[in-house]
């Protein structure tokens, strides 16, 4: 679907507080660019959200702990309840590796979470290729192994990494239409 299309498809869609999850290199970034695009929501990269020194353990090599996502997922909620308070509907990327991060980001918002699973070899290549981002190749192990992919309890939309971006964007579209926005969790 063209651009054009992909907007004209997303209106009349009732505003969401989406987050598009999953490891490094999966895709976050682009797909979630495209769909605040498309839905005309403003649109936040987690990742610029980091503290400085979140940015720089990760630069080094270190995997972050829970004690330094806590601050980083703590700005990543008040950017989305800054969107819910004025209705505008918001993306937002964010790993969201565990369950109790997603609660975190959730807590008093309707957020919904858009999981984007990719074949870890993929990412690992794409990880390879990247230029300028902070997140080397060898951490991907260490999101692998914190990752706890959303259960059928949670809010979310998964999407097989399998197709372009565009495919990926017009898929969550579809299923935007029909599901409504997630309840607000406590």
């Amino acid at each position: 679907m063209t651009e054009k299309e992909a907007a004209k498809a997303a209106s009349g869609i009732a505003p969401h507080y989406i987050v598009v999850m999953g490891v490094s290199g999966n895709g976050k970034t682009t797909v979630a660019e495209l769909l605040a695009k498309s839905l005309g929501w403003p649109f936040q990269e987690g990742d610029d959200l980091h503290p400085k020194a979140n940015v720089e353990k990760m630069r080094n090599g270190h995997p972050l702990t829970d004690e330094d996502r806590a601050p980083w997922l703590e700005l990543c909620h008040d950017w989305l309840a800054s969107c819910a308070e004025k209705g505008t509907g918001a993306v937002l990327t964010c790993s969201a590796l565990k369950k109790k991060y997603r609660n975190a980001l959730a807590k008093h918002i309707p957020v919904q979470f858009v999981y984007l699973k990719v074949d870890p070899k993929i990412i690992e290549d794409r990880l390879k290729h990247r230029t300028g981002h902070y997140m080397p190749p060898s951490l991907l192990p260490s999101q692998l192994a914190t990752l706890e992919e959303p259960t059928d309890d949670e809010p979310v939309i998964r999407v097989p990494g399998d197709a372009t971006p565009e495919e990926l964007r017009d898929r969550v579209i579809a299923r935007l239409r029909v599901v409504p926005p997630p309840q607000v969790v406590d």
